[in-house]
């Protein structure tokens, strides 16, 4: 699993060392990235890696997503970060054993 995938950097490194047989679920909130992600996933031919946009989180519920415009590295939930700060987007947060249950993932 990529919390907060960004770009999937760590994603595709991931997805190439599991190889077909094993699956990447990459969580990525921010709209912007989100499309970034879709973007590498789509020019590296990769399939084995599933995208979700929007946040794996401890509550679920919605959210308010500060986005950076210089470092996106530095998008963030916590509301206490003002550093570099473009726009706010709401987005939907779940937690891990709700997305489980929803999915019906088997991580084993």
């Amino acid at each position: 699993m990529d919390v907060g995938a960004n770009i999937g950097f760590y994603s595709l490194n991931a997805s190439r060392i599991i190889g077909n047989s094993g699956r990447v679920y990459s969580f990525e909130p921010s709209v912007r990235e989100y499309i970034r992600l879709l973007n590498n996933i789509r020019i590296n031919d990769v399939k084995n890696i599933i995208p979700y946009n929007f946040a794996l989180c401890d509550k679920q519920g919605e959210f308010v997503l500060s986005t950076a415009k210089t470092h996106t590295g530095l998008n963030t939930l916590n509301d206490k970060n003002e550093f570099d700060i473009q726009t706010h987007q709401l987005v939907q947060g779940i937690t891990l054993d709700i997305l489980l249950v929803k999915t019906k993932l088997n991580l084993t």
